[in-house]
Order: C-alpha cells, then sequence, then structure tokens
C-alpha cells in the first residue's frame, strides 16, 4: 500500500475508516510480527474469556502475558505508538481496561502524595534550600520529575498527575 500505488488522498481515506485500517496502512511490513501476536492474544481471548496470564503452565499463555505486560510498559514509557496502541485497545476491552489500569509504583505516589500535603499545608512549593529535610527532599524529587520530562522520560500518566496536584507544581515541572 505505501510504496507508490495509492495517492495520497486514498491512503488518508483508508485511514479515516478506523483505527485497525490505520495501523495497516501506515506500516503493512514492519508490523507484521505485532500483528501476529495481537491476532494470538485476540484467540486467547475469545477461547478463554480472560487475559493470559503470566503464572500459566501454558508456554503459549505465558509468553502472550509477558508480550503484553511489555506492550504496557512501552506505554507508560511513552514507546507505545499510537497506531499500536489502538490496535491493542479494539482486541478486547480487558486489554482496553489492563492497558489503562495505573501502574503501580509505591515510592512514586508516596512522593506526589507528599508533595500534594506540603502544597496543601504550606500554599508554596518546597524549597531546594530549605533547612527541613523532607521539605528540600520533596523539592529535589519535583525537580527530578522536571528533568525527566524534558529528557522524554516522564510518561502522560505522571505528567498529568503532576499537574493534578496544583497550577504551582504544574508551572514548575513544565
Amino acid at each position: 500500500l505505501c510504496q507508490g500505488r495509492l495517492s495520497s488522498t486514498r491512503l488518508r481515506q483508508l485511514r479515516e475508516i478506523s483505527p485497525l485500517v490505520a495501523c495497516r496502512v501506515e506500516a503493512p511490513y514492519a508490523d507484521t510480527a505485532f500483528r501476529v501476536k495481537c491476532d494470538q492474544l485476540s484467540t486467547l481471548i475469545k477461547l478463554n474469556s480472560w487475559l493470559p496470564m503470566t503464572t500459566s503452565t501454558n508456554v503459549h499463555e505465558k509468553s502472550l502475558a509477558c508480550w503484553l505486560t511489555k506492550q504496557r510498559h512501552l506505554l507508560f514509557q511513552d514507546r507505545l505508538s499510537s497506531p499500536r496502541l489502538q490496535q491493542l485497545r479494539i482486541i478486547s476491552p480487558l486489554v482496553a481496561e489492563r492497558l489503562e489500569a495505573p501502574r503501580a509504583s509505591p515510592a512514586w505516589q508516596i512522593k506526589c502524595d507528599q508533595l500534594s500535603a506540603f502544597i496543601e499545608s504550606s500554599s508554596r512549593l518546597p524549597k531546594r534550600n530549605s533547612a527541613n529535610a523532607s521539605e528540600k527532599s520533596l523539592a529535589m524529587w519535583l525537580a527530578k520529575q522536571k528533568q525527566q520530562l524534558s529528557q522524554g522520560r516522564l510518561s502522560t500518566a505522571r505528567l498529568q498527575q503532576l499537574r493534578g496536584i496544583s497550577p504551582l507544581a504544574a508551572h514548575r515541572v513544565e
């Protein structure tokens, strides 16, 4: 499709049909392995009515569970392309829910909660030069989040969570 046989207008029309068609038009050959895994995942879910589990004794199911976990990690690292994300979401509502489930990161969440509490109680951001060790720690953590954002390593979900704390935090990070 992308080897010059179709006009750009026709390619655009094909992309607009559905996310699945768009995925196949964008990279018809490069994503073959990805599509095969998606098809296998879809088949397994239709047969069993559940997502594959890493604890399964079935090697194929365990392999698909690991692959789906990897796709989720790529999503949280903002390294999963939109067409691939769309292709995964349309496999099953179970897959869509799994992809969107909050990532378990207790340490990060604790810092976020501490920052929120600090801003709420003091109506300001924590300072790096504070004599209070916990305030200084929060200030350094917030600076690290800004650094990760500038390096493209802060996930969209985490950025949105920081933005939701307060306009002060949003302004500092961005």
